[in-house]
């Protein structure tokens, strides 16, 4: 189930009820699919999972994913689903916070997924200090962020512009660029206690960010 939450200028903003993994994801790709077929929309959707969850990136293989479930002891039944974009394993908690973004590639002015990616993990970084979360964007030299290979676990390396505090991360994101629109799925691995004005602070961020004039 579905709810309209709020609506801004040219961004449509949906806060979904929990749902299963493999609904959250296909809600995403379905969400991508429309943008890439033509629909012009942005859509920012905060979602929620029924169930602790376990996701993995497009790119990875099964058998790393078994392997890492096995070795720590996860229950056979958990839900495991790939996801659309790209990124390492990701264990998503009920009750916190993730979100994805689509948005049609006419209104980026940048079609670099990093430079894209920095900016908004730039702006996401003063969205959540303001509210008083104390956080950084990971910086690498560039040695050390072409040799280190994809962690099979997202929180296990933060990649470059990712946000940390104290050295751990705490939001990982993973994108994905098509002919027509550009898919960004986020998750919160702290959590915050004012979660929906959070909601609202990462909504109107991205208002501004996308939508400035």
């Amino acid at each position: 189930m579905t709810m309209m939450a709020f609506r801004m200028k040219r961004l449509q903003v949906f806060l979904d009820d929990p749902l299963s993994a493999v609904h959250n994801m296909q809600r995403d790709s379905d969400l991508f699919a429309d943008a890439e077929k033509g629909d012009q929309q942005t859509t920012l959707r905060f979602y929620d999972w029924d169930v602790r969850s376990l996701t993995y990136g497009h790119n990875q293989k099964e058998d790393v994913v078994s392997r890492y479930m096995k070795d720590h002891d996860f229950p056979s039944d958990m839900p495991c689903v790939r996801r659309p974009t790209g990124g390492g394993i990701v264990i998503h908690e009920p009750g916190g916070i993730t979100y994805s973004l689509v948005v049609p590639l006419v209104h980026l002015v940048n079609h670099s997924l990093l430079a894209v990616y920095q900016e908004w993990s730039r702006q996401l970084c003063e969205c959540l200090c303001a509210a008083g979360l104390s956080c950084s964007l990971q910086k690498q030299g560039r040695q050390v962020f072409r040799e280190k290979r994809i962690a099979p676990v997202c929180t296990e390396f933060p990649a470059k512009y990712e946000l940390v505090s104290d050295g751990e991360k705490i939001v990982g994101s993973a994108q994905k660029k098509g002919k027509n629109a550009l898919l960004s799925q986020t998750q919160f691995f702290v959590r915050l206690e004012q979660r929906d004005e959070t909601r609202k602070r990462i909504a109107e961020m991205f208002r501004t960010t996308l939508y400035s004039e």
